[in-house]
């Protein structure tokens, strides 16, 4: 991911852009902990190979949490909600 981080603030709605430079792969954005119930956060749709997704992320807590990509878990990120 570039940028590998990203900041918010708290109790907000979040739009996350998601341009996927990757020609040859569809990526995705999801949170760990962002879900309901402490669950992971899951974007849809995929941003197809060369395409771009709008995804839009229920308020968050202020903490950390990490983003990756569901499709390639090796793709991480670090979220910083409210600090």
């Amino acid at each position: 991911f570039d940028p590998a981080e990203l900041s918010a603030p708290a109790d907000t709605p979040l739009s996350i852009e998601l341009t996927n430079a990757d020609t040859t792969a569809p990526h995705d954005v999801a949170i760990r902990g962002g879900g309901p119930g402490g669950g992971d956060w899951q974007g849809d749709p995929d941003a197809a190979a060369g395409g771009s997704a709008t995804y839009q992320v229920a308020p968050l807590p202020a903490g950390e949490y990490e983003f990756y990509c569901s499709i390639h878990p090796n793709m991480v990120g670090t979220l910083r909600v409210g600090e």
